[in-house]
């Protein structure tokens, strides 16, 4: 599994397994995470019609922006390993 290739619902799977809540979605085109309670900066749009032109783009900038938070401090390291072991140790 490529870490750019993630299904959505692993994705989001993931997310809620470490602590993010959905806070708004339309049905079959994306879901808006975000981590926390507390942490009103730290959203993500997760795009979840893999057959929409967009979709790569928009699930690359999804992983892009939780590969930014790891690196800004925030707890994304959970996420991406859960997502791609062997990349995110």
């Amino acid at each position: 599994m490529s870490i750019r290739t993630v299904a959505p619902d692993q994705l989001v799977a993931a997310l809620l397994a470490n602590n993010w809540q959905v806070v708004g979605e339309r049905a079959g085109a994306y879901k808006r995470l975000k981590l926390g309670e507390n942490q009103d900066r730290h959203h993500l749009l997760v795009p979840l019609d893999e057959s929409a032109p967009e979709f790569e783009e928009m699930m690359g900038a999804a992983l892009g922006q939780l590969e930014q938070l790891m690196l800004d401090g925030a707890d994304a390291r959970r996420v991406l390993h859960r997502l791609d072991p062997e990349l995110y140790q």
